[in-house]
């Protein structure tokens, strides 16, 4: 989907086994019900196939079973159930005869490389429990090759608690997130004292490179010493790096020391992808235009240099350390005290996979799951204490809609109360105060998706850097008659999202057809509804095509 519309404990060291050495003792068992395989959480209106097939996993069940058993020093697995699945991972619960219980990660393709994707991730989660102490549940084994199981896997122990979203069934009360909110902004000021050497990923030592393995983990500015021994920063595994034809492509992937480096390297990876692989495109719909792929890439080369013009600070300085922290702290993966109508306490954070060592001044200022994004309540600037209100105009609101307010009421309230909170840190204030911060993080993240879906978004906040300039000298974006054209395309392209989000909203799907949790009849009924609403589509008022066809999947591999 297009950004600016609507979205709504402790431990001694220990080492990690990355496979499990004895001799496998594999259990016999019944043919594995392919479910277990297969991704069974949504349906697609059109090109149901080319969605499943990168979301489906082969590996051996008793392996894997006989993995955990070896891991956990059990004798046997008396259970074994898939109880979740995503857009990258397949999660299984594993009961053991011991009366313990133990979760199996086996990554989807759409993952990335297991050498790099599984590797970071295993380093990551032994470093932020270990060496920052955050409450994260501990490796028991691992493996980033599949000659024994069939896959990679990662074994861990089971988080405790349950995620922060089985709290959101009922209207929640933002006094009771009040120490979730403080354990979280304290975790995150953890994060921030470690003070990395480069920008990239974590690693353990023998796992990188030997010229790599010959740098600091740290600069002599981190407040953290420990673990300097056991890891290294390696290639970056954000997938923008590694999605589709990317993975074979010989990108620079860092690590990087200077920020300016870090900053330029998505767009860098998106000019040799668009100069391989772009083609003109059959279709255009909200997402894509006609542009063709030297527009593109002249886009993303004033992107480059707008980055080296900035004269972005030196690593050393507090808004761009190098400073790791969650990747996507959303309300799944938040884990809290189950207890309902009392305070909610932190427990537990899950799925580290893709994190990287970023600029500080680019982690979010609010996590994911506390972000309120609703339209209905205006937030308070960040300068402003006070906390959200209902709008002037409740009072005069249909009945049906009130409900509604007072819950986005909560939400808001919550997002306020964790900005409050956070920004008594000094390095937060600062981060705050950072010059053009938002259009430079918006800029970074829509770069390295120009050909696939942003190429309006690059153009429009380019000009609105090029409008916000510092200092007296030239601006190399060198726009001029476009910028009026990309502000007016830009609304326009606006606009007709809202339009195809209508339809979407409508037929109970996302962008490309996804239906999470529909049965047969709901997909084969939304099927019929889509057909009839294109039949009725209207390209000239609308503002382009009708959103949804054949063809959606392509941009599972940013190949379109």
């Amino acid at each position: 989907m297009m950004l600016g519309v609507r979205s709504f404990l402790q431990i001694p060291c220990f080492c990690l086994s990355r496979t499990c050495l004895a001799p496998i003792r594999f259990f016999s068992s019944p043919s594995p019900d392919p479910a277990l395989f297969e991704f069974t959480s949504s349906r697609w209106l059109f090109d149901e196939a080319a969605h499943l097939a990168p979301r489906c996993v082969s590996f051996n069940v008793d392996a894997l079973k006989d993995a955990a058993c070896q891991a956990a020093q059990a004798a046997r697995c008396i259970s074994f159930t898939k109880i979740a699945e995503g857009y990258f991972n397949k999660v299984y619960a594993i009961g053991l005869d011991t009366g313990a219980e133990v979760i199996a990660r086996i990554p989807h393709p759409l993952a990335g490389p297991p050498r790099h994707i599984i590797a970071s991730e295993v380093a990551t989660m032994d470093y932020v429990r270990n060496i920052l102490h955050l409450p994260v549940p501990r490796v028991l084994s691992w493996s980033a090759s599949s000659d024994r199981v069939g896959s990679a896997y990662i074994i861990m122990e089971k988080a405790e608690g349950i995620p922060l979203r089985d709290h959101m069934h009922s209207r929640p009360a933002a006094l009771n997130f009040r120490k979730l909110i403080t354990g979280v902004a304290h975790m995150e000021l953890q994060c921030l004292c470690a003070i990395f050497s480069q920008y990239g990923s974590l690693y353990y030592k023998e796992d990188v490179s030997p010229e790599l393995q010959e740098l600091p983990l740290y600069t002599e500015h981190s407040q953290i010493k420990n673990g300097a021994d056991r890891f290294r920063i390696g290639p970056s595994t954000q997938r923008v790096f590694w999605c589709g034809d990317r993975e074979s492509m010989d990108l620079d992937r860092g690590p990087w020391r200077l920020p300016e480096d870090f900053m330029a390297a998505a767009a860098r990876a998106e000019i040799q992808w668009i100069t391989a692989h772009a083609r003109p495109r059959a279709y255009i719909d909200y997402e894509r235009t006609d542009d063709p792929p030297a527009a593109h890439i002249d886009l993303l080369e004033r992107y480059i240099r707008a980055v080296k013009a900035l004269g972005i600070t030196p690593a050393y300085h507090p808004i761009f350390r190098p400073t790791i922290w969650h990747p996507d702290l959303n309300v799944g993966n938040l884990m809290t005290s189950p207890e309902t109508g009392r305070l909610i306490e932190l427990r537990g954070l899950i799925d580290w996979q893709h994190a990287c060592i970023i600029p500080a001044c680019m982690h979010p200022k609010v996590p994911r799951a506390f972000a309120y994004v609703g339209d209905r309540i205006t937030i308070p600037d960040d300068d402003d204490t006070t906390m959200p209100k209902l709008p002037d105009n409740f009072d005069s609101l249909p009945p049906d809609i009130k409900p509604q307010v007072k819950w986005e009421l909560d939400l808001a309230k919550i997002h306020k109360a964790y900005l409050v909170l956070a920004d008594r840190y000094p390095l937060r204030r600062h981060i705050a105060q950072m010059p053009h911060r938002e259009v430079m993080l918006t800029l970074y993240k829509v770069a390295g998706r120009c050909w696939a879906e942003a190429y309006s978004q690059l153009r429009f906040w380019l000009a609105t850097l090029q409008t916000e300039w510092p200092g007296s000298e030239e601006c190399p974006i060198g726009f001029t008659e476009e910028i009026v054209e990309a502000f007016k395309t830009f609304r326009s392209q606006l606009m007709y999202a809202v339009e195809c989000e209508g339809v979407m909203e409508e037929l109970g799907c996302e962008s490309d057809g996804e239906m999470e949790g529909a049965t047969q009849e709901e997909v084969d009924a939304a099927r019929a509804r889509c057909a009839e609403a294109a039949a009725k589509w209207d390209q000239s008022f609308r503002g382009g095509p009708f959103p949804i066809r054949t063809g959606s999947a392509a941009s599972l591999s940013s190949t379109e």
